[in-house]
């Protein structure tokens, strides 16, 4: 999976999980402060991202948590 199609995946659970329109969410986008996730959505968010193989802990769930560094995340 190449850079592009990570971010096309992201942009489509958080679609799914908090209701942001694919087209309003940007790779440089926090989670937390831009896209507005509370703890049940992220709950969500990151149990979905766990079936690309990325785990995120709970040190890593801050404002500079961003659409991007996410979709490296998963082309690793």
């Amino acid at each position: 999976m190449n850079n592009e199609e990570a971010l096309s995946v992201i942009k489509n659970i958080i679609f799914e999980v908090n209701g942001t329109p694919v087209n309003d969410i940007n790779p440089n986008d926090s989670l937390i402060t831009k896209l507005a996730m509370d703890s049940v959505e992220l709950i969500e968010f990151l149990i979905r991202l766990e079936e690309f193989g990325v785990k995120i802990s709970e040190s890593q769930l801050t404002d500079a948590l961003t659409v991007e560094r996410i979709s490296q995340m998963i082309v690793k």
